[in-house]
């Protein structure tokens, strides 16, 4: 599936993809809130994403600036769920120039929307550092829920934290956007998807 909204495009990574993504993990700009933090070869990328491959519970996607055809970052959706109807979501923008730009609300929004009405699934949650205030307020924006905390986990120099999108809640939050045209236009007027 290739998830496309405006300028933006997410499509599933590829082997080819992964000297973004040891860019990515590698950079302390980025990986600052991210589980993985040390040093990663191309060759440790590659025998993950091998396993990757190979996990039918897990989807990752790689996203595109189509007006730059450049890289931006990633998306992971792990731990799917089919009987539960939830699954473990994480969006990561990775390109500096991108951040802190809003488009972390567009990838939310689109992916959301692909999760809950494509889909059908129920409940999509995250685990975040809990000093991840940008990531945490964007979440909540979006409609995440707070859930507590996981137990017994540091992520580094703080506690894990979960949040969960649950679609009904996630729906009601998209009807308050219309109220807003300008704003929703921005997260869903382009928002189309291209089977592979």
């Amino acid at each position: 599936m290739i998830i496309k909204n405006n300028n933006l495009l997410f499509r599933p990574l590829e082997e080819k993809d992964l000297s973004y993504m040891v860019k990515w993990r590698n950079d302390p700009i980025i990986n600052k809130f991210t589980a993985s933090f040390k040093p990663i070869t191309l060759d440790e990328e590659i025998n993950w994403f091998k396993n990757m491959q190979n996990n039918p519970s897990a989807e990752i996607y790689l996203g595109y600036d189509t007006s730059k055809d450049k890289p931006i970052g990633y998306a992971n959706l792990k731990k799917i769920d089919n009987k539960k109807n939830e699954l473990e979501v994480g969006c990561y923008i990775c390109e500096h120039e991108y951040l802190n730009k809003g488009v972390s609300f567009i990838v939310a929004a689109s992916f959301l929307d692909y999760l809950f009405f494509k889909r059908n699934f129920n409940r999509a949650y995250m685990y975040i550092h809990e000093k991840h205030e940008i990531g945490i307020r964007a979440g909540v924006f979006m409609g995440a829920v707070f859930e507590g905390y996981l137990d017994k986990s540091i992520f580094r120099d703080a506690k894990t934290v979960i949040y969960s999108f649950y679609k009904d809640n996630y729906i009601k939050r998209k009807e308050d956007f219309i109220n807003n045209p300008n704003f929703y236009n921005k997260l869903y007027r382009s928002l189309t998807y291209i089977e592979q």
